[in-house]
């Protein structure tokens, strides 16, 4: 049926939406087709006045030289919609990430693995060694104590000061700072024996704490590129409640020149101090108090006695461990 123009009454034919001979447009019959058959409707476009179809880089109809708005190339046709799609796969690859991570920070990050318990006290005992200290005036007179390797590649040692000197004068017990560090062969088998040479990198003495640092071979020789030290962990002080479980480690000399282990509980706190029933000695001073997972929480550095005759009391014993966050500052000179 052909389509009727409203303006000049022309007869167009079946499907047109301008009139061929005014210009005029045309209503839209219920039959116009929108596409003819075999037309790919990804691939082409429909000429708005004679509906034929024409590819989508035609700059102009095949068949009534009607000129299109825009001509786009196939490449740039495909170019553009790839580029939408990656667009659109890049954000949602965007967004899954950033819900990774919000889910990461509520459940919290992984710990780090840690040891078990029998191999962070054998890691504890490594790092336990022997301090002797000669006194100026007699080379055969050495006071002997505990120190705890905290950075094994440079050679820091923790200990007390009264190990290296007098803590109420401040005075050191030779004028060159020096101590001999001595080592077990085997960790705990065998007495230790002096490998290094160490002096006094920094002090307070009021807190009763030294940091030692290796400097030389016990021959005076130059050190090793690796020292072969093996160093504790350092904990929290802080966090250190009344019926915790501690472990000291020293050489107090006592049943034999080994390292010796004692254990016990936190018995509570007084002025600075951790007290402990765990058994100590004079040898323990400098040495290593330890928690649960291996951790260094503080140094054992004195006894406490208490033994009034006047008092019906039994005779006690308690130790005393210096906290570790008392020694923030040399730990700090240790990294």
């Amino acid at each position: 049926m052909s389509a009727l123009c409203p303006r000049c009454q022309s007869s167009n034919r079946p499907g047109a939406r301008f009139c061929a001979r005014c210009g005029a447009s045309l209503a839209p019959s219920a039959s116009t087709p929108l596409a003819q058959a075999g037309a790919p409707a990804t691939t082409a476009k429909l000429c708005p006045r004679c509906q034929t179809p024409a590819p989508v880089a035609s700059k102009t109809c095949s068949r009534c030289g009607y000129t299109f708005a825009t001509a786009v190339s196939p490449r740039r046709y495909w170019v553009t919609r790839l580029s939408i799609l990656g667009a659109g796969i890049v954000g949602i690859l965007l967004v899954g990430l950033t819900l990774r991570g919000l889910v990461g920070q509520s459940a919290g990050v992984a710990p780090v693995a840690t040891l078990d318990p029998n191999a962070a006290l054998q890691r504890a005992i490594l790092a336990t060694v022997q301090v002797l200290t000669p006194e100026d005036g007699s080379s055969d007179k050495l006071s002997s104590g505990s120190g705890t390797v905290i950075n094994g590649e440079k050679g820091y040692i923790l200990t007390n000061f009264h190990v290296v000197g007098d803590p109420e004068t401040g005075a050191y017990a030779n004028d060159q700072k020096l101590a001999w560090i001595a080592l077990s062969p085997n960790g705990f088998m065998q007495p230790p024996k002096v490998r290094y040479r160490a002096e006094v990198a920094a002090a307070d003495h009021k807190l009763d704490l030294a940091l030692l640092r290796i400097v030389a071979l016990s021959d005076g020789g130059r050190l090793p590129a690796k020292l072969g030290l093996t160093a504790i962990p350092v904990g929290d002080s802080a966090s250190v409640t009344i019926g915790d479980a501690v472990t000291v480690l020293g050489y107090p000399g006592l049943g034999g020149a080994t390292i010796t282990l004692t254990r016990g509980t936190v018995s509570g706190f007084v002025d600075g101090w951790i007290k402990t029933d765990a058994e100590t000695n004079p040898g323990n001073s400098g040495g290593a108090a330890i928690d649960a997972d291996g951790n260094l929480i503080g140094v054992p550095s004195a006894g406490y006695y208490e033994n009034d005759q006047t008092s019906d009391r039994l005779p006690g014993k308690l130790g005393l461990i210096r906290p570790i966050n008392a020694a923030q500052a040399l730990l700090k000179e240790a990294r």
